[in-house]
């Protein structure tokens, strides 16, 4: 493993990807002979964001160029430079991680690990996927290996979309195509030979989690939690959280989230691990509705519980009332598209499977939000 992906290099955005390895990347996958221009700009758009990697706008100022070459292109480099970067910004507030030598050593690993994973997930849909998921079109990719062991890079294309937040909503029938995305993705989990599985992790969430929340970890954030709050959540609100937090995020109760499947006796399925808003990109129509541009940030893909995504996706995503409204329809929709994905095959789960264990865990949030709700409002009767 290289130190260097937690050292500045002297490429852009001080990785170790020179501005000609880009350049030379584009070339071959465009098939084009333009060169990139004296006022050609990178811009970091993860700063804050994201800790395992730098995501590069770039805008070549194309020369000698044709009118189909992109204006602006993204290069998603692995490295420990952001987290380091955010850690001291945090610092300059008393609120820094305390990294050592081991914590650095830990996201090299994660970086190296995640970053694989996601290219070789991209290659899987463009595979597999006949165009039935949306993703950017991607360049070039390289991964690490024993001759490659610091510069990691993914190229595709910008995907000009309209940013959501966690605190924005769609609508039901926006959800219905990224639906059927997640349902096409399990599919493509029945169709790997065993050789490229073992290429994905079924430990995911112990393997990326167990040492970043050690005993000592675990209550750096739990501190660092009660700081940043600024007195809106109620002690003992957040006294019950850290009680939950401490109990799930310990090694047994990480452990447990990856043998879901397991415990309840479902297949695993191929899943994208962290289907949330600001990994999926949208335009907005003149009606008002939200179009999907593209599903990203592929790196946490894993063979997991099938509830993983559209749970994620289903609390991330709609609102409180429409939650509830639409819920069990969110997953008829999604078993719907399994069963017709599949083409007269065994669906990997039944419907009352995903079912419960969806209901399971939409019941513990709706129970933390409606007794939140009371102590912030004790004489309001509901």
């Amino acid at each position: 493993m290289s130190k260097l992906l937690s050292t500045p290099g002297d490429g852009i955005l001080k990785t170790h990807i020179s501005w000609e390895e880009i350049e030379q990347d584009v070339q071959n996958a465009l098939k084009t002979k333009a060169t990139f221009g004296p006022n050609k700009t990178v811009r970091n758009l993860s700063l804050g964001r994201g800790f395992t990697s730098r995501m590069a706008l770039i805008e070549p100022d194309w020369q000698n160029g044709e009118d189909r070459l992109p204006k602006a292109l993204i290069a998603k480099i692995p490295s420990v430079m952001n987290f380091l970067e955010f850690n001291e910004l945090m610092a300059q507030k008393g609120r820094d991680w305390n990294i050592d030598d081991h914590m650095l050593e830990m996201w090299q690993g994660i970086c190296t690990r995640v970053h694989n994973s996601e290219c070789l997930v991209y290659e899987i849909i463009q595979k597999y996927a006949n165009g039935k998921i949306k993703i950017p079109l991607i360049m070039a990719t390289k991964k690490f290996d024993e001759h490659n062991t610091h510069k990691g890079n993914l190229m595709m294309e910008y995907v000009e979309s309209c940013e959501l937040q966690v605190y924005d909503n769609i609508t039901f029938e926006d959800m219905k195509e990224p639906l059927r995305m997640i349902a096409v993705f399990q599919v493509i989990g029945t169709k790997l030979d065993e050789e490229t599985k073992e290429k994905l992790p079924l430990n995911l969430y112990s393997n990326l989690f167990g040492e970043m929340f050690n005993d000592e970890k675990r209550k750096e954030f739990l501190d660092q939690f009660r700081k940043f709050d600024s007195g809106s959540i109620p002690k003992e609100t957040l006294d019950k959280f850290s009680y939950v937090f401490e109990k799930e995020m310990a090694e047994e109760g990480i452990k447990r989230i990856d043998t879901l499947s397991d415990i309840l006796g479902v297949s695993r399925v191929l899943c994208h691990g962290d289907m949330w808003s600001t990994n999926l990109l949208w335009k907005k129509e003149n009606n008002g509705r939200h179009e999907l541009a593209a599903i990203i940030d592929w790196q946490t893909s894993h063979f997991g519980c099938p509830a993983v995504d559209v749970c994620r996706f289903l609390m991330a995503s709609l609102s409180g009332k429409d939650r509830r409204q639409y819920k069990d329809e969110v997953l008829k929709t999604l078993y719907k598209y399994l069963e017709e994905e599949m083409d007269g095959a065994e669906p990997p789960y039944t419907f009352a499977q995903v079912l419960e264990r969806i209901r399971e865990k939409t019941l513990t949030m709706v129970e933390d939000v409606i007794e939140y709700y009371q102590k912030c409002h004790p004489d309001e009767k509901f």
